[in-house]
């Protein structure tokens, strides 16, 4: 065998033997990345509430958990709080229990865990106490879900979340047994409106013959309901609607109404529908639309009075604050004008400014509210009699 031949297989075993040791080199550099890094450290992408442990060797962990509990417990800018119609309860967070040793000895790797917390026996029928009694409460603490309430903040906590806020409206034990009536009315109708026509159309058009407004939600009748009822129907319950909806804190957001009165059907004495006017043309996008700022829905049903006349009723929570609605009117006389052709003879017809004013006042007695939310001018028409001597 020739030296040339010898020297070449020794080259190749030994450039083997380096690609070898370079592979093994790789593959342990990189072993000792994945795993070294996982020797007694937790893996990236872990969380103990908000705390980040990625990298943090186990030892380390406690320090830094209870840092960061006494740090979110110090805070003043985190909330945790229940509200009710815009009223407020904050909890303590300081009677919280947080079991740190408990929670890092359940850490599991690569995932958001959640901290161990809980309120010992006596805090937690302290802070059901506190807010059961709120003034906000008052006569109706009973119908609420509190420890559903509490368990809804301790898990919050259990992530240190930096604010929290349960709406009790969510927590009523039976939301349909807490409806009460809020307000109902009875509108006259045209005379030769058919009002059994209408509440057949809405017993087989409206689930449960119910119109809804559901919480934080603007309601356009045009949207909701052109599609099931003629202008002359969406007119009357609209004008329902409206009638109802003073006596709450729903904010009408567009209205229109028609200030010219049919005279030969009525005057100004017997007018039915003075504060309560709606005009729906669904052809011109004429519409009523009104928002309900509350945290919970409204209904409204119907249901015959005469021929000539509907019932209009809503239902829902009922208003802590307190409402005031108030309704002036005011008479426009109207002037005479002479004329010497006799074909242009008409009695003169008073006319009417109408405002209704809502006030709400709060629980500490403060006005919160207090202005014309309606507001109606039919103009007076004018007599025109002949001049004298003709």
């Amino acid at each position: 065998m020739s030296t040339q031949f010898k020297n070449s297989n020794l080259a190749y075993y030994l450039y083997t033997s380096v690609i070898i040791i370079v592979g093994l080199a790789t593959i342990v550099i990189f072993w000792f990345m994945f795993n070294g890094y996982r020797a007694g450290n937790f893996n990236e992408n872990t969380l103990l509430g908000s705390v980040y442990l990625g990298g943090i060797d186990k030892e380390e962990v406690k320090g830094k958990v209870e840092a960061r509990v006494n740090s979110w417990l110090g805070d003043d800018t985190i909330v945790f709080e229940a509200t009710y119609q815009g009223y407020v309860y904050e909890f303590d967070r300081e009677l919280l229990d947080f079991d740190i040793a408990r929670s890092i000895d359940e850490i599991r790797d690569g995932i958001t865990n959640d901290l161990i917390v809980s309120y010992s026996v006596e805090n937690r029928n302290i802070v059901k106490s506190e807010l059961s009694n709120q003034i906000f409460l008052s006569g109706i603490n009973t119908e609420f879900d509190l420890d559903a309430v509490v368990d809804k903040i301790v898990f919050d906590a259990s992530y240190m979340k930096s604010f929290s806020s349960v709406e009790l409206e969510d927590h009523l034990l039976d939301f349909d047994a807490s409806k009460v009536l809020i307000h109902e009315t009875t509108i006259s109708t045209p005379p030769l409106f058919d009002v059994n026509s209408l509440l057949l159309n809405i017993s087989n058009n409206l689930e449960d013959s119910k119109i809804i407004v559901d919480s934080k939600s603007l309601y356009s009748v045009l949207n909701e309901l052109s599609l099931i009822f003629d202008d002359e129907e969406m007119t009357i319950v609209s004008s329902g609607i409206l009638e109802n909806i003073k006596y709450s804190n729903f904010v009408i957001h567009e209205r229109s109404y028609n200030s010219e009165i049919d005279f030969n059907t009525y005057n100004i004495n017997n007018f039915p529908l003075f504060g309560k006017q709606v005009r729906i043309d669904n052809d011109l996008g004429v519409d009523f639309s009104f928002y309900n700022p509350n945290d919970s829905a409204y209904e409204f049903t119907f249901s015959l009075v005469s021929a000539n006349e509907l019932k209009v009723t809503m239902k829902g929570l009922s208003f802590v604050d307190q409402i005031f609605v108030t309704e002036e009117e005011t008479e426009l006389g109207f002037i005479t004008q002479e004329t010497d052709d006799s074909n242009f003879e008409q009695d003169g017809q008073l006319g009417k400014i109408v405002e209704v004013n809502r006030r709400i006042i709060n629980l500490y007695g403060e006005t919160v509210l207090d202005g014309i939310i309606v507001f109606e001018f039919y103009p007076p028409i004018k007599e025109i009699i002949l001049e004298d001597g003709i």
